[in-house]
């Protein structure tokens, strides 16, 4: 896997975000009336937190909407050659949260303290990629006047960076 990691950044590195909403019970209005409700292609801007809403889900009366940075790094995984353990090929944010947990992370995995600079509002929500998700991001399609592109070349109209081919 660490071989594969590296080779997905040489090419390119992303930053994925998860906004979670309650839209379940016991609510007052007026933080009902401040939930923004995402849809794909949409946006996110918060402070200095920026990206593109490429999946939503809802989950157990809660509401999941997935952003990708607008820019990307071309970081290494990590700095030194050594066993992480780090191995969830499907969930990014357990990784990033293993690698957090480790000895001088910031200096030794570049590329997940790049994500990790992200939360500029303390949302902690920026996250590395894990395989699945960069595989998914490269298949995503995004409706834009009638017509279907890649996410990659929605960041590119949008304003962001396109991803590395």
């Amino acid at each position: 896997i660490l071989n594969y990691m590296n080779r997905l950044f040489r090419i390119g590195l992303w930053c994925l975000f998860i906004l979670t909403f309650s839209i379940s019970g016991c609510k007052k209005k007026k933080e009902i009336e401040e939930i923004k409700f995402y849809k794909v292609g949409d946006r996110y801007e918060v402070g200095a937190e920026t990206g593109i809403i490429y999946k939503v889900v809802t989950l157990s009366g809660s509401m999941y909407a997935m952003a990708v940075s607008l820019d990307e790094a071309d970081l290494a995984w990590s700095t030194e050659y050594i066993e992480t353990n780090i191995k969830d090929l499907k969930n990014g944010l357990n990784n990033q949260k293993a690698i957090q947990a480790l000895p001088a992370w910031e200096s030794k995995y570049p590329a997940f303290k790049w994500c990790a600079d992200k939360n500029k509002n303390g949302s902690g929500g920026w996250y590395f990629p894990s395989p699945a998700e960069m595989q998914e991001l490269f298949t995503i399609r995004i409706e834009e006047n009638g017509s279907n592109i890649s996410l990659s070349e929605y960041l590119k109209k949008v304003g962001g960076v396109g991803f590395a081919e």
